[in-house]
């Protein structure tokens, strides 16, 4: 089971928005869609590959916590749960703390 991840008509749309955080800047290249191709140079892909495509596994989180990419592709959730997970605690984490509110204890899982 894949999770899906946003459809090209979303992606231009989004990163070109006046919001914060926006990427009016992103390509199709580069720094819009965090994805590792079996035939492209990298670190390596510690999930598996499906159709050219890394399915992440948990020893990608670094790469994934230093990409400044507004998108990541892709996941399993059920082969690799904790990647899932900790990359949901990581944005949770980081949007909490960009809160002009105090983080209350409880608010954490």
């Amino acid at each position: 089971v894949f999770l899906p991840t946003p459809l090209s008509p979303f992606w231009c749309p989004a990163c070109h928005a006046d919001a914060p955080n926006s990427m009016p800047s992103a390509a199709w290249e580069g720094n819009l869609k965090c994805i590792k191709w079996s035939d492209q140079k990298h670190d390596g892909c510690h999930g598996h590959y499906v159709r050219g495509i890394c399915i992440y596994g948990t020893r990608d989180l670094m790469t994934l916590f230093q990409a400044r990419c507004l998108f990541a592709n892709k996941f399993e959730l059920q082969k690799y749960p904790p990647t899932v997970e900790c990359l949901e605690l990581r944005i949770r984490e980081m949007a909490l703390n960009q809160s002009g509110t105090d983080v209350e204890t409880d608010w954490y899982f």
